[in-house]
């Protein structure tokens, strides 16, 4: 038992010294354990992403198997099972104290059981076999120690054979749901994976597309400043080339004045008789250079100033060229405004001759409908007797505008006698008998105020028992009306202008 308890605190310290060694590679993951019953034993499966590195030793009180998993995390979730073969009792799942890489797979057993550790992949299959069991006699006579009676399990002698295969089939049930489960939780993490990895990738590159651009951007910023920056240093070296060049004509003339002055004391030692010739000369020389001087400083400002009236000349230039052609388009804008103005005016004008040739052949018509209809009023109103025999079939009531008249038109499948009646101001009732109605939908009221004449609604109607329809005329102002009668068919004609004189049976 001491020897034991040292071999385990020895792998433990091994492990603790190991562990480091794999933190700096990608950990590996237990994906998922799965127990089931064989015939002699229990088989525990261990399925991981790659082949693992463990270590794997025993302890008593109780007696369990530990195995120490390195650089490996356990799985997300997992569910012991309810009824574990024997000689499995439970199994647990944790991290290593102190080592929070490493997983811990503790196995407790009923009794002292041997047990097979075979790696396949990333399978690592854990094979537990219980021992053999003694005679039902030997079990009976041997003593019982009460610490042993806790930890073993009951006999398996005392198992009908038909529970055991019901607990293996269950078993197996089991096993199948949890590893359908398990293959849908691990499609559920592959796809959330997936997205994830797709929306990574796509950050990635919409912030390399950015950085891309913020690159472009500082690198034609910096092609700008160092652009400037020459600009400025070419400036400045041309600014001290003629601060020089004026430094050095400065020094030239100050060389020539000294050697004058020397000269002239040369000249003054010598030639005493000439002193005033030689400085009426001399003052001369200096006036000349000035001149010249003076002449050179104004002829390069006058090249500078004919350089810049050339510069500002052809600014001009070009600024009169692109106004021209400004110009230019505009008066071509304008020509093609004023011929699309022309041809809607001639469109309009076209448009004016055919409303007024319409308008003629209008005013044409109304003439000679106010011809006919003033031949009509000189034809006394009748009152037409009603026709012998069955009533007459109501077809329609129509409207029609004319130039002087709002013509009102009934049609019949024969005669009928007509009466009118002012109901008030401006509604008048006719009355046309014997009739019948066979069509309900010529009943339908005609809205006729679209029109722009006195005449706003017509509305029929029908009495069967009368043996009558009515026509109800609603107008906006009193107006006369004139009736005309031919064979099936009744027009009452309207006048456009208002009767002054109180309203009455026309």
């Amino acid at each position: 038992m001491r020897r034991r308890m040292l071999a385990a605190l020895l792998l433990i310290a091994c492990a603790a010294s190991v562990a480091p060694l794999f933190a700096a590679s990608e950990a590996n993951a237990i994906k998922r354990i799965v127990v089931s019953g064989e015939s002699r034993g229990a088989l525990v499966i261990v399925t991981g992403q790659r082949s693992f590195v463990f270590s794997a030793y025993t302890l008593d009180g109780p007696s369990r198997l530990v195995i120490d998993f390195f650089a490996t995390t356990p799985p997300a979730r997992y569910i012991s099972p309810a009824v574990p073969p024997v000689p499995l009792v439970s199994l647990d799942v944790d991290t290593v104290e102190g080592a929070s890489d490493a997983t811990r797979l503790t196995i407790v057993l009923a009794a002292q059981a041997e047990y097979d550790i075979e790696q396949k992949g990333s399978r690592l299959y854990v094979r537990l076999t219980a021992p053999p069991i003694a005679p039902p006699i030997a079990v009976a006579a041997a003593p019982v120690e009460p610490e042993k009676a806790v930890l073993e399990p009951p006999p398996a002698v005392a198992e009908p054979e038909a529970d055991l295969e019901e607990a293996r089939r269950l078993e197996e049930e089991r096993f199948a749901l949890a590893m359908a489960e398990e293959k849908r939780n691990a499609d559920r993490r592959r796809q959330e994976r997936e997205e994830a990895e797709r929306l990574r990738l796509e950050e990635e590159r919409r912030r390399a597309e950015e950085a891309e651009r913020l690159k472009a951007e500082q690198a034609r910023h910096e092609e700008e400043e160092r652009r400037l920056a020459e600009e400025a240093e070419r400036r400045k070296q041309e600014e001290e080339r003629l601060k020089a060049e004026a430094e050095q004509r400065r020094l030239e003339e100050l060389r020539l004045q000294a050697e004058a002055a020397e000269r002239q004391r040369l000249e003054e030692e010598r030639r005493q008789a000439e002193i005033a010739e030689q400085q009426r000369l001399e003052a001369e020389r200096r006036q000349a250079e000035l001149a010249e001087r003076v002449r050179r400083e104004e002829e390069a400002k006058r090249l500078a100033e004919e350089a810049e009236r050339a510069r500002l000349a052809e600014l001009a230039e070009r600024v009169r060229q692109e106004e021209a052609r400004r110009r230019a388009e505009q008066a071509e804008l304008a020509r093609l405004e004023e011929e699309r103005r022309r041809a809607e005016a001639e469109q309009r004008r076209q448009e004016e001759e055919r409303r007024l040739e319409g308008e003629r052949q209008r005013a044409e018509a109304a003439r000679r409908e106010t011809e006919e209809a003033a031949k009509r009023e000189a034809l006394p109103v009748r009152k037409l007797v009603p026709a012998a025999g069955h009533p007459v079939v109501f077809k329609f009531v129509g409207f029609k505008p004319l130039a002087e008249w709002a013509q009102v038109k009934a049609e019949f499948d024969g005669d009928v006698s007509v009466s009118s009646e002012w109901i008030s101001d401006k509604e008048v009732v006719f009355r046309f008998t014997p009739a019948r109605v066979v069509n309900r939908l010529s009943l339908l009221p005609l809205q006729t105020e679209v029109f722009g004449t006195p005449v706003l609604l017509l509305k029929p109607d029908w009495s069967p028992k009368e043996k009558t329809v009515t026509l109800r005329v609603v107008l906006s102002v009193h107006v006369p009306f004139v009736i005309a009668q031919r064979t099936g068919v009744v027009e009452i004609n309207f006048s456009q202008k208002p009767l002054e004189a109180a309203p009455g049976s026309p």
